[in-house]
């Protein structure tokens, strides 16, 4: 299936409408009728459109009390959470966002890459604290823009990145670490290499306009962030059957209608290769220093929130909706009333190498929000607990996962 058989056709491209172009608020008659279908898991892509356009705050909040109903009939009253570590095999990338400071143009020379006695040293640290996933993370086709890591590679024998890569989820593998590979946009050989190591991969889709990779705008210097090679990705990922994490990023300068046509591009894809997303992360954009958008503001929190809720509405049950719980202190529980059922990765012993500055919180901290919303909290793997009771991954993946005896019986840790 060709990348564009999946992008519906564009509604409109403004970034801001006008006041004189905002459409009227929802009336209470189709307010009525559009939180029936969020409830029935019926809403189309126009009700999408026009529910995120035209919503009210004030009955946006109505989206976010019916998204958290269906999490509570689809999954009960229980969070999850991976405890892991944050690897980051480079930081040299190809691309250039004007968000981003995980990117290094620069760096000493023999550091192109985490060496192999780094890793080690890490994984070992990692089993002492009964971590179960290891997140691995690359800047995007490093040793096409930059000689020098080329030449690392080579020194190392190795023809790529995601040749190292592979090698690193071998080693994780070999001592009982589960590893969560996100290795940005991959070729079909790739996607076929790293599965075999993989109990789960990801790549955020972020959005599906293409006018975001325009001049001056957010994606203008990042060719890998054009929605053709992401959205290839995401097909070979369920072509391949590839346990898969996707997200979309708000504040960037999407437009609602973006917002909706990613959405549903993530739904068609699902859906057309037989369920094989585990989670969406919807993700809110941080200023940081020394980027374009520095001094962008973030989202409005309330916004995010609709968005989360609309997410669990829409999207097939089975996919996890999630949010990063070290970019939203103190919005943790709105969030959960939102629908959310899962905080993703937390790491007692690395930090959030895209988000610095923004430290995770201690489980103990995740415990007590979930625990006094009415949650019980769960450590789950990177591995989905239906993925583990249906064995939806490698052999090699599956083999580590039962000599380790990683899952209970529900497929939760059981670390």
């Amino acid at each position: 299936m060709p990348w564009w058989d999946v992008i519906p056709k564009i509604a409109f491209f403004n970034n801001v409408l006008p006041k004189e172009e905002q459409k009227a608020p929802l009336t209470t008659q189709e307010l009525t009728e559009y939180l029936q279908k969020a409830r029935e898991l019926s809403l189309t892509l126009e009700d999408l459109r026009t529910i995120i356009s035209r919503t009210s705050r004030k009955d946006a909040l109505k989206f976010c009390q019916v998204a958290s109903r269906i999490r509570d009939e689809l999954r009960g009253r229980i969070l999850t959470y991976s405890r892991n570590i944050f690897i980051p095999v480079t930081k040299l990338c190809r691309n250039a966002c004007f968000y981003c400071t995980f990117r290094r143009p620069f760096v000493q020379r023999g550091r192109e890459f985490i060496s192999e006695r780094e890793v080690t040293m890490l994984l070992e640290r990692a089993k002492k604290l009964k971590v179960t996933e290891v997140l691995f993370t690359t800047g995007e086709r490093a040793e096409y823009r930059y000689k020098n890591a080329m030449k690392w590679l080579k020194t190392h024998d190795f023809d790529s990145t995601i040749e190292y890569v592979y090698h690193l989820g071998e080693k994780c593998l070999d001592v009982g670490l589960l590893p969560h590979i996100n290795a940005g946009a991959l070729m079909e050989d790739e996607m076929k290499m790293l599965k075999e190591v993989s109990a789960s991969m990801g790549l955020m889709l972020e959005n599906v306009s293409v006018r975001l990779t325009r001049k001056n705008e957010v994606h203008h210097a990042a060719p890998d962030k054009h929605p053709r090679y992401r959205l290839e990705t995401h097909i070979l990922a369920g072509k391949y059957g590839v346990p898969w994490t996707t997200g979309i990023l708000l504040g960037i300068g999407e437009a609602a209608d973006d917002v909706a046509r990613s959405l549903h591009v993530i739904k068609t894809i699902h859906q057309r290769y037989g369920g094989f997303i585990q989670e969406i992360i919807v993700q809110n954009f941080q200023p940081k220093s020394g980027t374009v958008m520095k001094r962008v503001s973030p989202p409005d929190p309330e916004y995010v929130k609709f968005i989360v809720a609309l997410a669990r509405c829409y999207l097939p049950r089975e996919i996890g909706v999630q949010v990063p719980p070290n970019l939203n202190r103190g919005h943790e529980v709105d969030f959960i009333h939102s629908g959310i059922c899962d905080w993703g990765g937390v790491s007692p012993l690395t930090k959030d190498h895209v988000n610095p500055e923004m430290p995770w919180p201690r489980e103990k901290e995740l415990y007590d929000i979930s625990v006094r919303s009415g949650f019980v909290l769960r450590r789950r793997l990177p591995l989905y607990p239906r993925f583990v009771a249906s064995k939806w991954t490698s052999e090699r993946v599956w083999e580590t996962l039962e000599r380790y005896k990683l899952a209970d019986e529900k497929g939760f840790s059981s670390k």
